[in-house]
This record gives C-alpha cells, structure tokens and sequence, in this order.
C-alpha cells in the first residue's frame, strides 16, 4: 500500500524537477511516494530512485517562439489521453489504496481522489488558461476553462508555486526547485538529452 500517489504531468521536465524537489523532501521525512506519469518523466524520476507508473498520456504541444499553436488540436488530443489515463490512473488507486494522492498538474489523479474522498493537493502554476488564439480554439478553450475552474474550487488543497497571498483553498508555497548537484550539460548527457546550442 502507497502512502502518497503523486501524478506528474509528463509535458517537458519542469514538473517532474518540481516532484523530485519535493520527493527527496519526503523521503527525508520516512516519507516514500509513488510518481504516476508518462514520457521521458518515468526515466527521469527512476533515476532518483523512485517507484514510477507509466501510466499517463498527454500530448506535447505545439510551440514556436513560446506560443502554442494549434491549440484546438492540442485539447482535443489532451482530452483523448485525459481519459485514457484515468481509466489506468483509477486501476491504479485500487491496487495502491493510498492515503494522499497529490497532482503536478496531472489532473485525473486528483479528479479520482475527489471522486473517492481520498486527501489530495493539486500543484499548478497555470491558474488560467489563455493559449488559444483563433475563434474556434478560443470557443473550445472556454469549455476547457470552466471545466479547469470548477476542479480548482473542487479540490481541498490548491497548492501554487509562486508568491503570493492564500485565499480559500489556494495556499502559495513559493517557486520549488532542485538543489544543484552537477553541471548542465552532465544532467542533460544522463538522461539522454542533447546538449544545449552555444
């Protein structure tokens, strides 16, 4: 039985640094989670000596000079893998039974403990959504939008990490990151990755 499930969104690494930050904390703690993700994320929590579930699907988006484009398509491919993951994320939270599940962003692990009436905390930095640019993605970003709203006030615990001042169930915890241990350009080379342009 896993005391803390904690799902972590696989699109680039900057969730999964965050969730190890805060494992290794844990773990300091006698406190051992369970990462569920997908991706290059799996290998990347493995390699810090965490179990990890390959269990999550979610599309990497589109980008060119830090805009998303196609951002239609992207929903509709998120919302395609949000529902598989679920599927495999509640398979999941039966077999663990664990007492916490916690979500990087990685909302079907928080949306199946809210459903269970399981403890949860749902980590997110992007509050609002406002990727969409065309009238037909702005239409769907704004389903998106009160579906994202309704699960913010839903859960018990909406932790942000950034500074500011709580209100509700919103708590700011301040910016998380890893502490440093090598250079860039050996992380990147551990886990595969190429070497930053000069």
């Amino acid at each position: 039985m896993a005391t803390i499930l904690y799902g972590v969104s696989p699109i680039g690494f900057g969730h999964a640094s965050r969730s190890v930050a805060i494992g290794l904390k844990l773990r300091e703690r006698s406190l051992e989670p369970e990462f569920a993700t997908g991706g290059p994320a799996v290998k990347f929590l493995q390699s810090y000596g965490f179990k990890v579930h390959d269990v999550v699907s979610e599309p990497v988006p589109a980008e060119s000079r830090g805009e998303m484009k196609m951002a239609t398509l992207w929903y509709l491919r998120y919302w395609l893998g949000y529902r598989s993951t679920s599927r495999k994320m509640a398979e999941l939270t039966t077999v663990l039974s664990p007492k916490l599940i916690v979500g990087d962003e990685e909302f079907s692990s928080v949306t199946i403990a809210i459903q269970r009436g399981i403890e949860h905390a749902m980590i997110s930095d992007e509050l609002q959504l406002g990727f969409a640019r065309s009238a037909v993605a702005k239409r769907v970003e704004a389903r998106v939008s009160k579906w994202y709203a309704n699960l913010q006030r839903t859960v018990s615990n909406l932790l942000v990490p950034s500074f500011g001042t709580d209100s509700g169930n919103i708590h700011y915890m301040t910016p998380v990151t890893r502490e440093v241990t090598k250079a860039r350009e050996a992380a990147r080379a551990e886990h595969g990755l190429r070497s930053t342009p000069a």
